[in-house]
This record gives C-alpha cells, structure tokens and sequence, in this order.
C-alpha cells in the first residue's frame, strides 16, 4: 500500500468508528479513556444522557 493508501483508510476506519460509536451511545453504558487520561463514562437513561467525568487528579485520590 502507499502511504496515501493507508491515509485514506486511516480516515475511512476513522468515519466508521465514530458511527459506530455513536449507535453504541444509544444502547450502552460507555466509559472510555481519553488521550489525557480523562475517563468519561456516557450513561444512557429513559429520558437523559449523563457524561462523568472523572480526570487522574480524582482517580488518583480514591
């Protein structure tokens, strides 16, 4: 593969991801650890989202 190749792909892996991720939104508990090391957890109920946010500083304090 050339380098563009795998940049296209990169970006099509990148759409798919995130619509998929989005459709798992809708259904599930997520919690997931951003690049900062924030963990978020993305709570679905009947009639709210909720985002935790929770940075090292928090988790290392428990």
């Amino acid at each position: 593969m050339t380098k563009e190749e795998v940049l296209k792909q990169q970006q099509e892996l990148k759409v798919l991801f995130s619509a998929w991720m989005e459709e798992k939104m809708k259904h599930e508990v997520l919690t997931f650890k951003k690049a900062d090391g924030t963990l978020v957890e993305h709570i679905l109920t009947a009639q709210k989202k909720f985002l935790l946010i929770r940075n090292k500083a928090f988790l290392n304090s428990l």
